[in-house]
């Protein structure tokens, strides 16, 4: 019997607790009219009540761009960056957060997420790096829906993108069948594996795979659609060209001018 009171006691303080709480919410929703940058790392404010109790609640003037908001948001794009797949290069992850925008970033940042989005043209055109933003911009846009909640980053941002090369998918099964599979595709450096009877087959398997799948995939290639049709066949053409997403990223070398 006195457990049960003691349970009896415990919820009644709780829901005393709950209520104070709300109307420290509640009273500085109403009254909190500038913003004096005085709340603390998470984006809460102390309220000292009359009665002396004191209560930390989210301030109600918190966006994206007061001064807590904007440290926020630049922390996310940090946190966002380190939390890309370990298969995106390192140089990728290293400068994704201050992206120049090209033809191929355009792109990427336009793509609806369905089905596959073929980027191709000339060498250092940027056609890979647009690949690894789009992920990192996914993992931000996730975070992003929780951005005023720093503690949930880590579970919301997570990616299950994967990033093979062309050339790895060919040589190594296990690889191979990860990439079918793959939540996130990237297939960097099509037409870069040596051109065979079986490494064609596989990555018509591959693709005919994702297609079916209707798995979101990206595509770099150096391979125009003349030389992606004759090279792979109609077989590859057919799916690539049918998610209405083929971009040509242009003849700028980038890395020229580094």
């Amino acid at each position: 019997m006195q457990r049960l009171l003691n349970g009896r006691a415990a919820a009644c303080s709780y829901g005393r607790l709950l209520e104070l709480r709300f109307r420290a919410q509640r009273w500085a929703a109403e009254n909190v009219r500038e913003c004096l940058s005085d709340c603390d790392g998470a984006g809460m404010l102390r309220i000292d009540r009359p009665d002396g109790v004191e209560f930390l609640v989210p301030c109600p003037l918190l966006t994206r761009e007061c001064p807590r908001g904007a440290e926020f948001m630049r922390e996310a794009e940090r946190r966002a960056a380190l939390m890309m797949p370990p298969d995106v290069p390192k140089r990728f992850r290293r400068e994704v957060a201050q992206a120049r925008e090209t033809l191929a970033l355009h792109s990427a940042r336009l793509w609806d997420g369905r089905g596959f989005l073929y980027i191709h043209g000339d060498t250092g055109t940027g056609k890979s790096f647009a690949a690894a933003w789009r992920i990192y911009h996914d993992i931000l846009a996730a975070i992003g829906r929780h951005w005023d909640n720093p503690q949930v980053w880590g579970r919301m941002g997570r990616s299950k993108a994967r990033w093979f090369s062309a050339y790895s998918v060919c040589i190594d099964k296990a690889n191979f069948y990860e990439a079918q599979g793959a939540a996130f595709l990237v297939l960097d450096d099509l037409g870069c594996e040596t051109k065979t009877p079986a490494n064609c087959a596989a990555l018509n398997e591959l693709v005919s795979v994702r297609y079916n799948g209707m798995l979101p995939t990206v595509i770099t290639s150096n391979c125009d659609l003349y030389e992606l049709e004759r090279r792979y066949m109609q077989r590859m053409y057919e799916r690539i060209i049918h998610s209405n997403h083929v971009v040509n990223a242009g003849t700028e070398n980038m890395r020229l001018e580094e």
